[in-house]
């Protein structure tokens, strides 16, 4: 999903310096400019044209979309960081039952030694 939305961003970042240098390169014309050339409907929006609301709802909707997978991430990167913090919790008391296990199982095995050859003495 990140990965994704970078790429929107991406995009929308390009195309807004793209439109950028065209309204810059634009706004230095004028009638005396003698590289333009005048054609009818020239002046109209086309149907797919963006404009100042939707270039606006389009970046407000962009940035909330970031926002949201921003929150996502550290959500998730909290629940992993819990996750392991508890698993490690897990591990050291394993290792310590274990610790103690076997700790009980060598004097087991001193005592059940001893009592042996205590018994082969007699």
């Amino acid at each position: 999903l990140n990965r994704d939305h970078k790429e929107v961003c991406e995009m929308d970042w390009s195309d807004k310096v793209e439109a950028y240098n065209i309204d810059d390169k634009c706004g230095r014309y004028s009638n005396q400019s003698t590289n333009i050339q005048f054609h009818l409907g020239s002046v109209k929006f086309e149907e797919s044209a963006s404009t100042l609301e939707t270039w606006a709802k389009f970046s407000h909707d962009n940035i909330y979309r970031a926002e949201r997978e921003k929150l996502a991430s550290i959500n998730l990167r909290t629940l992993i960081d819990n996750i392991l913090r508890d698993v490690s919790h897990d591990l050291k008391l394993q290792c310590g039952a274990v610790d103690e296990a076997f700790a009980k199982r060598c004097e087991e095995l001193d005592d059940a030694k001893h009592k042996l050859e205590h018994h082969l003495e007699i």
